[in-house]
């Protein structure tokens, strides 16, 4: 989320079904380890964590064979989706002007219906008590995350046709609070994360709908816009956003041990948004502090700094994005920690640049920036695609302050060329896996439908 809100989103809060896309498993085999390799695997996972703070070359060697053992034999299959989507987690205040067509209802739903409608089977957003009464909602009774998500407004957007839910969801009466917590503290969040998970997984059964977890900008979370570009982030700041990591991992790790569920999945995910800065810096930023000890399933990237449009090299091609793209994702996954999940970990988890700004630097038209905005958005996801990330999600559905961001602006009701864009990528998609599951009886996995999604890509930049 650009600049504008970290002053909102900074203050302590509380961030946090007929199925249209319900279908046949993946294809991915889901194999239940034969003993002689889950003894492997459980070694080479405790040897990982006994070495990654002083051996780290050898910590990763664990990390690489344990990786090679999941994809071989794994009791979890990677999600699936079309890849490709658009957010907007917070609400819309009252007082803001809006178009016709969103007086009386409400902002939040109605991006979430706004992406459903033209195709889309990926929703992100931030439950919390804030944005309920932003919309002017009751929150008598809804303080904390377990409750919040029963409220009957979280409920209408839970129960759309979608595949993919992620959240941001920090949990905590407060919120993050960058500092350790008492005792009273790390159990109320670990009770937060562990019912908030078993509502997922009950309310959700047999959906085939996957719930990702996680928070907002990590690396500002833990004091990054303080420390600037040539300092490290606070080492008491980064163990205390280890500590809430690990409680909120355990918490829903525990609870999917704990409660029987089929044909739903809840994975908890890190977003961190400084990737350049460690690679090419050495600066101590999450991706190479937290993340490597942490038991986290997935790794979002905030990823302005590693390819917005100010930092993407002219001329504004693939080929100038590519290398820079593949370093900083390899980077993260070299990061990861081990997880009994088969595939890639590291998805786009937000993207994109203003109208404004391509028009100021390119000195083009607004009609032409509009456009150019489009071609832009596409190539980062063919490059982010080819290099395998499992989601991108482009900011934003709605305006936001910084500049022209949206796929439909809330002032005018006006759609983005990039919108039609999106209308016409899903249009393929939902096509393409109707055929492949006509002939062959299941999803496709990632991987192929990736390859394939490259394809209509391809197609669709040379239209621009």
């Amino acid at each position: 989320m650009k600049h504008g809100y970290f002053s909102v989103l900074l203050a302590p809060l509380i961030c946090c079904a007929g199925l249209r896309f319900a279908g046949a498993a993946s294809p991915q085999k889901v194999q239940v380890n034969d003993p002689a390799i889950g003894a492997r695997k459980t070694k080479l996972q405790d040897e990982y964590y006994r070495l990654i703070r002083t051996q780290l070359d050898a910590a990763r060697k664990c990390r690489d064979e344990y990786t090679a053992l999941v994809n071989q034999a794994s009791a979890n299959a990677p999600f699936f989706s079309y890849v490709m989507g658009a957010q907007w987690p917070p609400t819309l205040a009252p007082e803001q002007a809006q178009a016709p067509f969103l007086k009386g209802k409400s902002p939040q739903l109605e991006a979430c219906k706004i992406m459903v409608e033209i195709g889309s089977d990926i929703l992100k957003i931030a439950p919390g008590s804030k944005e309920l009464k932003q919309e002017g909602l009751d929150t008598t009774g809804y303080e904390t995350l377990d409750n919040i998500i029963r409220h009957p407004h979280y409920k209408e957007i839970l129960d759309l046709p979608y595949r993919v839910m992620l959240f941001w969801a920090h949990g905590g009466k407060e919120g993050w609070q960058a500092k350790h917590m008492n005792e009273d503290q790390r159990a109320a969040l670990h009770r937060e994360l562990f019912e908030f998970t078993k509502y997922l997984l009950t309310q959700y059964n047999g959906t085939g709908k996957t719930f990702l977890i996680g928070n907002w900008e990590g690396d500002w979370l833990a004091g990054g816009m303080s420390v600037g570009k040539d300092k490290d982030l606070e080492a008491d700041r980064i163990s205390a956003f280890q500590e809430w990591l690990d409680i909120r991992c355990k918490a829903i790790d525990e609870a999917k041990a704990a409660i029987p569920h089929k044909n739903v999945a809840v994975f908890s995910y890190l977003e961190i948004n400084h990737v350049n800065w460690a690679r090419t810096k050495g600066l101590k930023r999450l991706v190479n502090t937290v993340l490597p000890c942490s038991q986290v399933d997935y790794v979002s990237v905030s990823s302005y700094e590693m390819q917005g449009y100010g930092g993407w090299k002219a001329p504004k091609t693939e080929a100038s994005l590519h290398d820079a793209v593949f370093d900083n994702l390899n980077y993260v996954e070299r990061n990861l920690p081990p997880r009994d999940i088969p595939g890639k970990r590291v998805f786009i988890g937000e993207i994109g640049f203003t109208l404004e700004e391509i028009q100021k630097k390119q000195k083009l038209t607004r009609e032409r920036a509009d456009k150019e905005q489009a071609r832009l958005a596409l190539i980062e996801a063919k490059v982010d695609l080819e290099w395998g990330t499992p989601l991108w999600l482009w900011w934003a559905i709605y305006n936001s302050h910084e500049g022209t961001f949206c796929l439909v602006n809330q002032l005018t009701g006006q759609k983005s060329v990039l919108y039609n864009e999106l209308k016409t990528y899903y249009q393929w998609a939902g096509d393409y896996v109707k055929r492949y599951q006509q002939a062959h009886g299941v999803l496709p996995d990632p991987a192929t439908f990736r390859k394939q999604a490259l394809d209509q890509l391809n197609k669709q930049i040379g239209h621009l």
